[in-house]
């Protein structure tokens, strides 16, 4: 892993760069995908949600996160561009979802995994 950036999202410019970097991969496979990631978008920009991005050559992943009055942190979504998997990305963004989730006072993270993304299922687990 060479230089990168990670931090959370918080500009316009920004927030756009999720469309780019998620409709292409997700938008045929969940339906009204797009919908979905326009009302995330809005809500990141008034504060509602939160995301964190890495940037390398331009945002290569992305995790979105909102935040229950429960103290639940719903992890939305968690990306990382298949051209830059399995080289450590995963694990430092998800360090530093979970961090701004203790910041929050957050107590859990819950997210939903399809039964068939084993790779995603082992991540988390370990």
């Amino acid at each position: 892993m060479s230089d990168y950036r990670i931090d959370r999202i918080f500009e316009e410019d920004e927030v756009d760069q999720l469309g780019a970097l998620l409709i292409p991969k997700f938008k045929e496979s969940y339906p009204n995908f797009e919908l979905w990631l326009e009302k995330a978008q809005k809500e990141i920009l008034t504060g509602n949600r939160i995301a964190i991005g890495i940037w390398k050559e331009g945002l290569i992943a992305t995790s979105i996160l909102k935040f229950t009055a429960s103290n639940t942190a719903e992890l939305k979504s968690f990306f990382i561009d298949e051209s830059f998997s399995r080289e450590g990305y995963s694990t430092d963004l998800y360090k530093e979802t979970e961090m701004h989730c203790r910041k929050a006072g957050m107590t859990r993270i819950s997210t939903d995994i399809y039964l068939d993304n084993v790779s995603m299922i082992e991540f988390l687990s370990s």
